[in-house]
């Protein structure tokens, strides 16, 4: 999966932003930062994932 995403620096931290989902965090350094993204990524696609399947949206 691709998105479009914003990488700046804010004080000492690293902020990275994905613009389709407005998620976004922080590290130290680009890599833990971009990691970071990820793992908040997944945890949103799949709190919706599992919202659609209760709602019954989503079979």
């Amino acid at each position: 999966m691709e998105t479009l995403g914003q990488v700046f620096r804010d004080g000492e931290l690293i902020v990275a932003v994905d613009l389709a989902t407005d998620v976004s965090d922080q590290g130290k350094t680009k890599e833990e930062d971009l990691s970071r993204l990820k793992i908040g990524l997944k945890s949103i696609i799949l709190f919706i994932l599992n919202f659609s399947k209760k709602i019954g949206t989503l079979k």
